[in-house]
């Protein structure tokens, strides 16, 4: 994809708001992030997590926005966890 789609995207996405959307999300919810995560910003993950009644958030040293293949195994284990609660 050409770079000014990848900007306009990142400029979009800061612009947005979900959390009126979010505030109507019931289920268990665990948000994930790389500390180092250059696209999905630390205070929007945390926007998302204070919008959702119970929201888990944890953010993951030295990872980027693709913890699911930098870490798939800490991931994995979180993820499990983070079900298997009561």
């Amino acid at each position: 994809m050409p770079s000014r789609i990848w900007h306009s995207i990142y400029y979009e996405q800061l612009a947005y708001d979900p959390s009126p959307l979010l505030q109507d999300i019931s289920a268990a919810t665990l948000i994930l992030r790389g500390k180092e995560d250059m696209i999905a910003t630390e205070e929007h993950q945390i926007q998302m997590k204070d919008a959702i009644v119970g929201a888990k958030f944890i953010s993951l040293p030295d990872h980027g926005h693709n913890i699911h293949w930098e870490a798939p195994e800490r991931v994995v284990h979180l993820i499990l966890t983070f079900l298997e609660r009561p």
